[in-house]
């Protein structure tokens, strides 16, 4: 009988817990059987380890595309973890549904808008074949009330992807927008 496996999809803006959230996942069910996975661009604070911005941290494989992905997972490999889903291409979507109909457990985090308040591609398209969905909240760091936006502090920024920690963005709620 084939192992029925799952898309679990964490999201949310800057600063809500999203890595933290994964992190604890990976935890929880042990690293044996699991591949932990980061976009090669994401490179703030480790090169080769997932790291949450309160620098909790697990090795993790620095990946381009999906299809690295896919190249990398071993028959024992039954939790996939992927962070930063923001920074692969649509792609990423197909392939989660691969692993999924292959009985694997896949988690993804990740931002869901960016600072302009627009859906990425690939968080919108996860959100409609996920199984399960957690939309993160973080605190505005201009009020303290619960913020749902990603805020760009620079405001010449008009890359929909840049790479950033909090010299870079913040969270902010609707009012502090």
């Amino acid at each position: 009988m084939k192992s029925v496996g799952y898309i679990e999809v964490i999201l949310g803006p800057m600063f809500s817990g999203k890595t933290s959230y994964l992190l604890n996942q990976i935890v929880k069910t042990g690293i044996q059987s699991s591949k932990v996975f980061k976009p090669v661009i994401d490179n703030r604070y480790s090169a080769d380890h997932l790291v949450s911005h309160s620098k909790e941290k697990v090795a993790a494989i620095n990946v381009s595309t999906g299809e690295d992905i896919l190249r990398k997972i071993s028959g024992v490999d039954k939790d996939i973890f992927i962070d930063e889903i923001q920074f692969f291409d649509i792609s990423i979507v197909k392939v989660c549904e691969k692993l999924r109909n292959s009985g694997h457990h896949v988690r993804l985090a990740g931002l869901d808008k960016d600072s302009a308040q627009e859906f990425f591609d690939t968080s919108k398209e996860l959100l409609g074949v996920a199984d399960k969905i957690h939309l993160l909240k973080g605190n505005c760091a201009a009020c303290g009330d619960l913020g749902e936006h990603t805020f760009c502090l620079n405001t010449s920024k008009k890359n929909k992807i840049a790479v950033g920690g909090d010299e870079m963005y913040e969270c902010r709620c609707d009012n502090c927008i």
